[in-house]
């Protein structure tokens, strides 16, 4: 607070030569608790104006590294970014914090913050930025990837068919995934060996389906990766301008990509919206659309938030039919399908998350049907992978690491007001991470590679 008073300057003399003096002989004054009391107001005062500065300066530091601005603009869709110079990656590092902090990945302290990464060390982020460039040749392999539409699963698709391989999609909206795809600079390289199916893992009956054909149609299959996950329950209304693409043909200079869908489960829009509370309505704003082309959602409450008496019946059978049951169809049911690929060894990814752990010092009570999923899909893999592994069929789990702020619009912005909190990694880190295990066993297939959880690329307890 400023003070209305001015003083002269013989005052302010004064003043500086009382406390040069008592700085010296703190007994030569009349009042010595008087003194203490207002020196030690002002230090604190002083201290705590120096805190802040280096709390701002460190938060402005860490908003110039290029995965922090990518990941607001992801997860803050609707917030304006004050604006900060991009990292040059020419030179690993924007500087140094005034506070150290810990590394995501290796829990270690750190100063000096790297051009890509806000909340890696250096040695942990040149590991992992260089981990996002890595390859191998995957030519005549069939992969097979649920949920391949948006985020970690689209950058998996890519990647595998970049790397030469065919790639089978599942996805509930194959028209968005198809003109995705088709924006592709280089589509033309790999449009012969993409394609997409639609697919609702709720509908069991289509599920089965989609295996059934993959039977009688498939000469082989190398890899799995079941990415596929049901985290935030969407309302209807979420999913409106996805479905609207859903009806209508594809343009003409869109590749045949997308097959016969099997029992999918989107209604026509007028009985979406017409299922949808009208109070609802107004926390998706129409036409607004975050980085990944999904609708904006500013609903006060999501299932990330629920705890076990919040979770209704059908949202709860939903998350274990999508995350826990389909992987386990599709693995065990196509199994005879990888038996008969002449590659060795082939593939199981289980793409699962830390929530699923048990081995962790501390649980919130949130989103208890989600970590219960993903615990069983750990507990598929850890049961099944040496059955599977008799027929050099490598099945793992893994961690993607922390890639979106999956808390509701209001809680995610106080957040990010309060702590400058945005996640660590970003899509193109998760890929990276569930595309190592094939990368291992493809390179170095006479190191045994299965019955793993794997976090941050290396094994990790269940």
């Amino acid at each position: 607070m400023s003070s209305s008073k001015t003083f002269s300057q013989a005052e302010w003399d004064t003043c500086i030569k009382v406390l040069q003096v008592l700085s010296r002989d703190p007994d030569a004054a009349l009042d010595v608790m008087t003194l203490k009391g207002l020196v030690t107001k002002l230090s604190r005062d002083a201290k705590k104006r120096q805190r802040n500065e280096a709390a701002t300066q460190d938060r402005q530091l860490i908003s110039q590294t290029r995965l922090w601005q990518a990941n607001a603009e992801a997860n803050h869709p609707v917030l304006p970014m004050a604006t900060s110079s991009v990292a040059d990656q020419a030179s690993n590092s924007v500087g140094r914090l005034h506070a150290p902090r810990a590394c995501y990945v290796c829990k270690g302290p750190f100063s000096q913050v790297h051009h890509h990464y806000h909340m890696l060390c250096p040695p942990c982020a040149e590991i992992n930025e260089a981990r996002r460039s890595a390859r191998v040749d995957l030519s005549g392999r069939t992969a097979l990837i649920t949920g391949g539409r948006i985020k970690i699963g689209w950058q998996l698709a890519l990647r595998l068919l970049r790397d030469g391989a065919r790639v089978i999609v599942t996805t509930r909206f194959p028209h968005d995934a198809a003109l995705r795809f088709a924006k592709e600079m280089d589509c033309q390289d790999w449009r012969d060996r993409l394609v997409i199916h639609g697919l609702d893992f709720r509908n069991v009956t289509g599920l089965e389906n989609f295996i059934r054909h993959l039977l009688e149609t498939e000469s082989a299959l190398d890899i799995l990766i079941n990415n596929a996950a049901q985290t935030i329950r969407r309302s209807p209304a979420f999913y409106e301008h996805l479905r609207e693409t859903e009806l209508v043909p594809l343009p003409a200079h869109v590749p045949t990509w997308v097959s016969s869908g099997f029992g999918q489960l989107a209604a026509p829009a007028s009985e979406t919206l017409a299922a949808m509370p009208q109070d609802a309505l107004p926390w998706l704003p129409a036409k607004m659309l975050d980085a990944d082309g999904q609708q904006v959602d500013l609903t006060p409450t999501n299932s990330w938030t629920a705890r076990a008496g919040d979770v209704s019946t059908a949202e709860l059978l939903e998350v274990l039919l999508v995350s826990q049951s389909a992987p386990f169809l599709l693995a065990s049911r196509l199994r005879p399908l990888m038996q008969r690929s002449s590659f060795s060894p082939r593939f199981v990814v289980n793409v699962s998350a830390m929530e699923g752990q048990f081995n962790r010092p501390s649980k919130t009570a949130s989103h208890p049907h989600t970590n219960m999923a993903k615990a069983a899909l750990n507990m598929f893999t850890r049961t099944s992978a040496q059955d599977f592994a008799t027929d050099a069929i490598w099945m793992n789990s893994v961690d993607t690491g922390w890639v979106t702020d999956e808390n509701p619009f209001p809680k995610k912005t106080r957040i990010l007001s309060e702590q400058h909190f945005i996640p660590p990694l970003d899509a193109e880190d998760g890929m990276a991470r569930v595309y190592d295990p094939i990368i291992r066993g493809t390179t170095q297939p006479d190191v045994p590679c299965w019955g793993n959880f794997f976090k941050d690329y290396q094994p990790y307890p269940w």
